[in-house]
């Protein structure tokens, strides 16, 4: 037995695992890290366990050449779970009703992607052009106010706050 360099999590104390196992990990090459990459198990039709299977394959193979060319050092798990929230970031789906009256359209504003901007200058305030926060004038949630900002989400072509009205603009429905 030897310590695996890895503390229990209950315990505190070290892990000691076989000293063949540890050298096996150590040692184990790509054809071993192969056969351990299925999460999804389809039993019911042959062609969607081929497909996952090819999926994982490919995941894998992108972890490698990432491990090749990156400084950085990851498992493969927090690989796995990076690589999906960048694919979501960069195409989300449209969220779908899950029952009760049909939806009605969602507004632009809660999907795509939006960024703060700068109000763009005036001929008569210049640098210094402000608008009405939307949310801060219109909100339901709390007090009203008329906000004067800087910041605006272009996409939208509307005024406000960076913190915390951008955030409700484009996540709620009802802001």
């Amino acid at each position: 037995m030897a310590q695996s360099g890895r503390l229990d999590h209950f315990t505190g104390e070290p892990k000691v695992k076989p000293a063949c196992v540890l050298d096996y990990n150590k040692k184990m090459g790509a054809v071993d890290r192969a056969d351990m990459i299925s999460f999804v198990d389809c039993q019911k039709k042959w062609y969607k366990k081929l497909f996952f299977h090819l999926l994982d394959t490919a995941v894998l193979n992108a972890y490698t050449v990432h491990r090749k060319l990156s400084e950085e050092r990851m498992p493969y798990k927090d690989f796995r779970l990076k690589l999906v929230k960048e694919l979501i970031q960069e195409h989300p789906l449209p969220r779908r009703s899950t029952g009760g009256r049909p939806c009605v359209n969602t507004p632009l504003r809660l999907t795509g992607r939006h960024f703060p901007s700068f109000v763009p200058p005036t001929e008569a305030q210049g640098q210094s052009t402000r608008r009405h926060c939307r949310v801060c004038l219109y909100t339901t949630r709390r007090k009203r106010e008329r906000k004067l900002t800087r910041y605006m989400c272009s996409s939208c072509d509307t005024a406000l706050c960076p913190a915390p009205c951008f955030e409700e603009f484009h996540t709620l429905k009802n802001y």
